[in-house]
């Protein structure tokens, strides 16, 4: 997972409350499909792990740790413009 690469598909976001928010989205170069979750201030991304015999794919941590900073993918996702509206439409208060 390269975080400093744009991400190349993102899905429709999901805000479930006012401070959390999560999408999906996948990563040039890389055959995962990834969770971005937002619950107030705490970033976290999921990967979705595909299990032999299971109906659906679970999600299982990564090892990204939030920094000062944002990685240019992460960004890129706040940044797009249908994620920008589903935001300002649900009255998002949490982390953007």
């Amino acid at each position: 997972m390269n975080l400093q690469e744009t991400p190349d598909w993102i899905g429709t976001p999901r805000v479930p409350g006012e401070t959390q928010f999560m999408v999906d989205f996948t990563l040039p170069h890389d055959d995962g499909r990834y969770k971005l979750i937002a619950d107030g201030h705490q970033l976290e991304i999921k990967a979705y792990e595909v299990k032999p015999g299971a109906p659906k794919p679970s999600l299982r941590g990564t090892s990204f740790v939030p920094g000062e900073s944002l990685p240019p993918a992460i960004s890129a996702i706040f940044a797009d413009p249908y994620v920008r509206a589903v935001l300002a439409q649900r009255n998002y208060k949490g982390l953007f």
